[in-house]
């Protein structure tokens, strides 16, 4: 009798600080490269700082004591299970002597998000990514590489920099169009307030505002928390469907492939719905910031609209500012050259029933054969996780 040998698979250790993994991390554990696995922590309290050391750290110590390095060393003591083979860090750089790759959003990622605190530890970053245990520094976007070199002497580690996209599945499903309607769909965060003026959600009202006066027809629907003056002002608005909770997979899943037009006019960095919008063969309109026009390619899966020159999108040598009062003073401001911009784009998908199908269809090709795929996540992956055990 002939025993099958197979060879047991890689353990990749996915290390975060966070309590809880973020979920395009639950995308990358589904998914794991061919020969590898990854082994995944019960609960991240133990790899966090203990609660007694973060209460000392009020706001007026923050501004001194940057927590990130407290989690830096943390992860010099960090227990492994016996067959890691190489550990995969979520944004945080690691101290302890064992062979490790760490992905980012972009370079302040590595300091917490805090532009104060990544000035003064600049020095401190260059050598940890200097190590001969740090093998590759993997940016979700190539927007994310470019504040690397930016702001970063990388004489040393330039060469392990490499953009690894993110990626969706993609869906098995047959797009169905009701054409006596066109639903419009905007998806962010039902639970984090901040992520709706981030995200767009206040022109998106505006923008249907105005469709809704010239296409009774056409329907919006939010996934998004929406704050209480909006919703009383569009209460009237039996063509808009707001959903500001939480709901099964199930159930969102049918909006996207009921949807026609995806609408994200993003102030900030991309996140997965856009991904997830592509997925479901739906044509993006979307702004021109960050890394949102490696996503979509203007007029093959979407429409790119020129961001608001009054809102301060960036700090120095394209640093996101999202975090800065000035940032989050000017999402406030009224933009009326945009908001009819976004609605010239829409009407011209409204009235092109042909354009807005190939849009989708070219958007779906993107996700299932193209860079956001999890073949090509996955092929570059394991070719890091190959070079980095050697």
């Amino acid at each position: 009798m002939v025993q099958n040998k197979t060879k047991p698979l890689k353990e990749i250790y996915l290390y975060s600080h966070f309590k809880e993994f973020h979920s395009l991390y639950k995308n990358l554990i589904k998914f794991p490269p061919e020969g590898y696995d990854y082994n995944v922590p019960k609960t991240m309290e133990k790899l966090s700082p203990k609660p007694t050391i973060l209460k000392f750290l009020n706001n007026s110590v923050k501004k001194i004591v940057n927590p990130t390095r407290i989690r830096e060393l943390k992860s010099k003591k960090l227990e492994l299970p016996e067959r890691t083979n190489l550990i995969y860090s979520a944004g945080n750089l690691i101290l302890k002597k064992f062979n490790w790759v760490v992905d980012c959003e972009h370079v302040t990622s590595f300091s917490g998000w805090d532009l104060n605190h990544f000035k003064k530890d600049k020095k401190h970053i260059e050598k940890i990514l200097s190590s001969k245990y740090c093998k590759k520094i993997i940016p979700w976007t190539d927007a994310g590489k470019k504040t690397i070199l930016a702001n970063l002497n990388c004489k040393n580690f330039e060469n392990k920099i490499e953009t690894v996209n993110l990626a969706v599945d993609k869906k098995e499903f047959k797009k169905k169009f009701q054409n006596e309607r066109i639903k419009i769909l905007f998806i962010t965060s039902a639970n984090l307030p901040q992520d709706f003026y981030m995200k767009g959600g206040k022109d998106v009202f505006q923008i249907f505002e105005k469709i809704s006066k010239d296409y009774p027809h056409v329907e919006l629907i939010v996934r998004s928390w929406v704050p209480k003056e909006i919703k009383e002002k569009y209460k009237k608005y039996k063509n808009i469907k707001i959903i500001d909770k939480i709901i099964p997979w199930e159930k969102l899943e049918r909006i996207f492939q009921t949807s026609d037009i995806f609408l994200f006019p993003a102030h900030m960095t991309v996140g997965l719905a856009m991904l997830d919008a592509m997925s479901y063969e739906l044509p993006i309109v979307t702004t021109n910031v960050w890394a949102n026009e490696e996503m979509v390619k203007n007029n093959t899966n979407g429409i790119i609209i020129d961001a608001p020159k009054k809102i301060p999108y960036y700090t120095e040598n394209f640093i996101p500012n999202w975090r800065s009062a000035e940032y989050k003073k000017a999402l406030i401001i009224e933009r009326p050259k945009f908001i009819q911009k976004n609605y010239e784009a829409i009407v011209r998908l409204i009235e092109n029933k042909n354009l807005r199908r190939k849009m989708g269809r070219e958007s779906r090709k993107m996700i299932e054969e193209g860079i956001f795929s999890i073949e090509y996540r996955n092929k570059k992956l394991k070719k890091i996780f190959d070079e980095s055990i050697q």
